[in-house]
């Protein structure tokens, strides 16, 4: 099956060192993002993330104290395929103290109507957990 790229970018009123902890640690993801992530195995960049009660098994390829995470999702993929991944990269304003979050979502999901509304609701949660109360709500 054919994937499809959904990017989107979200402000936030955090700092990227506030942020970043939400996108790349298990705990972090928890909070916001999945029902549960546990490590997969001893390496600790190999998680077991669930939603919808199913389990996805992905893999923290880029983690970035810049302000870049990437996860790859899957296993075995077609030849010339490249793997499913979530990359999230945090940009900051100095002017007005913001973040600037660019999610990625490269899957197989090509609803952009859904892929909309699921990542709203997604970032709705992530600002609550970060204690962006006043863009919570936006």
């Amino acid at each position: 099956m054919e994937k499809f790229a959904f990017t989107d970018e979200y402000e936030i009123r955090a700092t990227p060192k506030m942020l970043l902890p939400y996108l790349a640690t298990p705990s972090g993801l928890l909070a916001w993002f999945a029902e549960d992530v546990t490590p997969a195995s001893s390496d600790k960049n190999e998680l077991d993330i669930v939603w919808d009660s199913t389990h996805h098994q992905a893999r923290l390829t880029v983690n970035k104290s810049i302000g870049l995470v990437r996860y790859q999702f899957g296993g075995l993929q077609q030849v010339g395929q490249e793997p499913s991944y979530l990359e999230f990269k945090i940009g900051y304003s100095e002017l007005t103290g913001t973040s600037f979050l660019r999610i990625t979502d490269f899957s197989e999901m090509n609803h952009l109507a859904e892929l909309q509304s699921l990542w709203e609701g997604l970032i709705s949660k992530l600002k609550t957990a970060v204690g962006d109360r006043a863009l919570a709500r936006a």
